[in-house]
């Protein structure tokens, strides 16, 4: 299992706007070793960055090695710099997915990917990939024998659900996360936290939260601290290992 999470901020219009996106490193393989590997890379010609959960390598047959999501994606994002789109990269990832991995994989596990950077007029979007239908209960529901066609969560989804009316002028203000993997905890820990900072930036020898780096800092911190309670509190160490956070601003 895993974490990731994107958090987009907007403040006064999608120009005024920058992302962060973060994932722990530990894998759980089938038989019940971890092991250290990145999900979260940079898409530098985006100005953006993917991210996976749930299946995490590519198998292959006979005795040859299967390929981790985390060997093959750096190279999936070098052979994709001739996209013009974030829409683009998530088809090619989208066509090339189903492509390799086996639908009897495929509909064992839920999993996906998220896409996330800045368009061509430099406001941020933001795609999904998944295998299942829903997500009730924390329990990914109609798991699919193959990924579903990617979705534009953010421009077409979550910001007409604020009252954004498709201009990109308009001066929406939104914070939005999207999250995958075992979410139970994210919720509840990042929001706690959130109120000890509150609490603490009252006071004058506190630093507060000013600037795009500041937040990705917290949102690390925030993100150790799960890891740290998921290490000591749970049955199965299966969120851990090195964090990667990425804060992504306009170009």
């Amino acid at each position: 299992m895993t974490l990731i999470f994107n958090e987009i901020i907007i403040q006064n219009g999608l120009a005024n706007s920058f992302m962060i996106a973060a994932a722990d490193r530990r894998i759980t393989l089938p038989d019940g070793s971890h092991r250290n590997w990145r999900k979260l890379f940079n898409i530098p010609y985006l100005h953006g960055a993917v991210s996976y959960y749930g299946i995490a390598e590519i198998p292959k047959k006979g005795n040859r090695n299967n390929i981790p999501f985390s060997s093959w994606l750096p190279n999936f994002i070098r052979d994709n710099a001739g996209v013009e789109s974030i829409r683009s990269f998530s088809f090619n990832l989208f066509d090339e997915i189903n492509r390799l991995v086996p639908s009897s994989l495929i509909q064992r596990y839920a999993s996906g990917f998220h896409i996330c950077g800045y368009d061509n007029l430099r406001y941020p979007d933001f795609w999904s990939i998944k295998n299942y239908h829903k997500y009730e209960n924390f329990i990914h529901q109609d798991i699919e024998a193959t990924y579903k066609t990617p979705v534009n969560d953010l421009r077409t989804g979550d910001l007409h659900n604020i009252d954004w009316e498709g201009n990109s002028q308009s001066s929406v203000n939104a914070h939005v996360i999207y999250r995958n993997g075992d979410i139970r905890a994210h919720g509840i820990i990042f929001s706690e936290v959130g109120k000890i900072y509150n609490n603490l930036s009252n006071f004058t020898d506190f630093n507060k939260i000013k600037t795009p780096q500041d937040y990705k800092d917290f949102a690390k911190l925030k993100f150790e601290i799960l890891s740290y309670i998921y290490n000591k509190m749970t049955k199965k160490k299966i969120i851990g290992g090195t964090i990667d956070v990425l804060l992504l601003e306009r170009p």
